[in-house]
Formats: C-alpha cells, structure tokens, sequence
C-alpha cells in the first residue's frame, strides 16, 4: 500500500471516532431526581424512621430496666448482709427515742437516718457511712456533706430528673413496711415508736420506722415477702388528706390539689439520708403498682399509703427478702399484692 493511501484511510478512520464520541460537556451531565421521586425517598425513609425508633426505644428502656434490676438486687443483699452482721435488718428510719426524753425536744431533730444508710457498708459506701454521725441532727457536723451526697446506685435511670428543688440527695428506691393495715384492716402508722409512750400497733412488713426484724420472724418465707421496690422522685404529689378525701385517694380519684400542702422536703424520694417521714424510704402494698393517681394518699407523715411506682412500661420491679427480683405488673390481683408486703400473717401466695 502507498504510503500516501494509508495516511488517507487513518485519517478518515479517526475522523470516524471523533463523530462517534459525544462532547466532553454531555458525558459530565448527571440525570436528576424528579419532584415526585424525592417525596417518594423522603417517605421511605420516615416509614423506616417509624418502625425502627420504638424498637431502639424499646431496647434503651430495657437496657435500663435491667440495671435498675440489678441496683434493686444489690440494694436487697445489702440488707441480707446486714442482718447477717448484726442479727436483724435495717430499720427503715432510726428515731433517738432517748435524747427525746432527755433533751425533752422532738424526735424529728435526731438523725432519723434511713435504711439505706444503715446498708452502705454492705454497698461499697463504707467511707460514706463513716462520715454519718448517727446520735446527731441531719445538718449537724458531717451529716449535712452526707444527706446531699448522692449515690448513683439509688437513682433508677429510667425516672427523670424531678423539677424540684431537693435540699438532700433523692432516692428511686424504697422498702416494704407492709400492707398499711392491721388484721382487721384498720389503717397503722408505718412507725413502732419502740421504746417511747406512743401506742404501739408495729406494721406488718420488713422495715419501718425503729424495726429490728429478725429471719426467725419471716414465717411466710423469705422467697414470698417484698423487702425493696421503685418510686418516682417527688411524683405524685403528697397531700395531706382525711375521710372521704383519703378513701377518694386510695381509689386514685382524688383530684390535684385536694387536702392541704405538704413540705417540698417531705415529698416522694425526697431523701436517701434523711427518713422522718414514710413518703421518703417506704412503701405498702395496700395499693397497686403504679396505681393512676395525681397525688399519693396520707393523713399524717408517718401513717398513709403509698404505691410502688416507675416508669417502667407495665409495672416495676420489686425484690422479696431474699434477693430475687421480679417485675410485677400494674394489673396484679390485688389480694396477691397485699399479701407479698407482709411477713408473717400466713398467706399461701404462689409466686407465679
């Protein structure tokens, strides 16, 4: 082939190419979403948004649930242990008896420290209770650095923050003083008032106010008796109510606002230190967990009823005596609820 034929054919031949390769300019362009497709994108993903966000919630709120467990299970071998050292369980409040009689002031300027604080040697607080100076007021000495202490394993993560402002410490968790009720069904106070002139009418449950119970007066079974169960700090409100008030308030149909104010220092919770009052360390099984109401019921500080409560879906969580811990719904029959706060009245109960 001629030399000048062959240069003719690669020109034509890339002439070709060059017509057949689209402008640099048209292979940059990029196809963009319609109106309709983006709206049809954005709803795919809310619908995704929707259906993953209760099941993440879901999944957080057991994560909680299940270190409130544990707190709770912790809280209840601490006072196993601390009747294993001293031959009974902690008292729900201790109340110097004798320096009122001798100082002739009132049993609500001792200590009046709580059960919990009884159990912190038994928690790994050892230092804190070190600090707490037992024969004295709250504030007095370390008392006062003590009560506004505050111990992470008494905070359920589940409660939210109260609004209130505490003088002291909050606590989620409280113990079992019993069924609020003698064998006739006569309201009691939560108080043995041990050791004073008061009459003495002692609750039917594990802990309360001056109590040294000891295993051998556990006849129902360790493994059938509530010890510790969950409140909401400073909800529902305390107020003080009497008859028809009170009874409207152990149905949960007392209004907010009925019955006179309580302090803000003595509502639910208020204290893990500082016990002088039932709504801050205690609670009874006369009513249900959880029970629906704007307000908890009590005639006087120490004499009242008031429910286990949580945020909890469902119920909460509550240990017996002996350490296990179970979750127990808001729709438990009442009469099996009442007899799990007692400890010796002889109910057969079937823990299933």
């Amino acid at each position: 082939m001629r030399p000048t034929a062959y240069k003719r054919m690669v020109c034509v031949r890339l002439s070709e190419q060059r017509d057949e390769t689209p402008p640099r300019h048209a292979a940059g362009l990029r196809r963009a979403f319609t109106l309709v497709e983006l709206l049809v994108v954005i709803a795919i993903i809310g619908i995704l948004v929707a259906l993953l966000l209760p099941a993440v919630q879901a999944a957080r709120e057991a994560a909680r649930r299940m270190s409130c467990t544990n707190q709770i299970r912790q809280l209840s071998l601490a006072i196993m242990n601390h009747h294993d050292a001293l031959g009974h369980f902690p008292s729900a409040s201790v109340r110097d008896i004798a320096k009122k009689s001798e100082t002739g002031g009132d049993h609500y300027f001792s200590a009046n420290t709580s059960w919990i604080a009884h159990a912190l040697p038994y928690i790994e607080e050892g230092a804190v209770a070190e600090m707490i100076d037992f024969g004295e007021d709250r504030a007095a000495r370390n008392n006062g650095v003590v009560q506004e202490t505050q111990l992470g394993l008494v905070l359920c993560p589940s409660d939210e923050p109260s609004d209130r402002d505490w003088p002291a410490a909050p606590t989620n968790y409280v113990a079992c003083y019993g069924s609020s009720t003698d064998e006739s069904g006569q309201l009691v106070s939560s108080v043995n008032h041990r050791g004073s002139t008061y009459p003495s009418r002692e609750p039917d449950g594990v802990i309360y106010i001056d109590s040294e119970t000891e295993m051998r007066e556990i006849t129902d079974g360790t493994s059938k008796s509530l010890a510790i169960s969950e409140c909401l700090i400073g909800k529902p409100e305390i107020r003080r109510l009497t008859g028809q008030g009170y009874e409207l308030c152990r149905q949960g149909l007392a209004p907010a606002g009925a019955g006179d104010d309580v302090s803000n220092n003595f509502q639910r919770g208020h204290s893990w230190f500082y016990a002088v009052n039932t709504q801050a360390w205690g609670f009874s099984t006369s009513m249900l967990p959880n029970l629906p109401a704007e307000i908890e019921c009590t005639i006087w500080s120490g004499t009242g009823n008031f429910a286990a409560r949580s945020t909890h879906p469902g119920g909460v969580n509550a240990s017996m005596i002996d350490g296990s811990v179970a979750f127990y719904n808001n729709d438990i029959d009442p009469d099996v609820w009442l007899a799990l706060g007692t400890i010796s009245r002889g109910e057969v109960v079937d823990n299933n």
